[in-house]
């Protein structure tokens, strides 16, 4: 008797780019605790951070993965007065299906606040968001030792508080979401491409 052969259904390819090492640990990290089978994430931090260098990177990749996923923090954006071409590029980029922008603002720290707190506040720099994480997360440091701690990495840290954190990021995106004087946590998109429910 021969057995039938079983057709197994592709893995789609998620490229997330990202500003810089945290948003890597943090995605490698969720990937590590969840599991996807259907989705691979390649989390990639370019070598060049200058927004011309990503959008190439971006327009590069955009036909070799399924989805690309730009995660940005908007406080670069906004420090280097960068909002104009900024929203060029969102503009130049929306004509693709597959390639989605995801921005927090200010930063990281500020979606890792939402797990703890429903705030719209807006933070002048990344520094303070991360002050305010403190008051929640005492021994909160920006290392990798930290955000991949063996015993319990930042996304299990975190997960049993993260449904909280996605709703109240839903509250902040607005129609606007690259407007420089508003709060945003737009991460919480990420689990909705990706099919992560909690």
């Amino acid at each position: 008797m021969t057995r039938r052969k079983r057709h197994r259904l592709p893995k789609d390819v998620f490229l997330i780019i990202v500003d810089g090492q945290t948003e890597k640990w943090y995605l490698e990290m969720m990937k590590e605790s969840i599991a996807l089978p259907r989705i691979n994430i390649k989390p990639e931090l370019p070598k060049k951070k200058e927004l011309h260098q990503i959008v190439k990177a971006i327009e590069r990749h955009k036909n070799d993965y399924d989805k690309v996923i730009w995660l940005v923090d908007y406080d670069e954006i906004r420090n280097n007065h960068q909002e104009r071409k900024f929203q060029d590029i969102q503009q130049r980029l929306a004509k693709f299906d597959n390639i989605e922008i995801i921005a927090n603002n200010p930063c990281l720290e500020f979606w890792f606040l939402l797990h703890f707190c429903e705030t719209s506040k807006l933070f002048p720099n990344c520094k303070k968001a991360e002050n305010a994480l403190k008051k929640y997360l005492n021994d909160y440091e920006k290392t990798e030792a930290y955000f991949k701690n063996h015993r319990e990495n930042i996304y299990q840290k975190l997960i049993h508080l993260q449904s909280k954190a996605i709703q109240r990021a839903r509250k902040l995106d607005t129609n606007a979401p690259y407007e420089a004087n508003s709060a945003k946590a737009q991460l919480y998109r990420l689990f909705e491409i990706l099919g992560v429910t909690t």
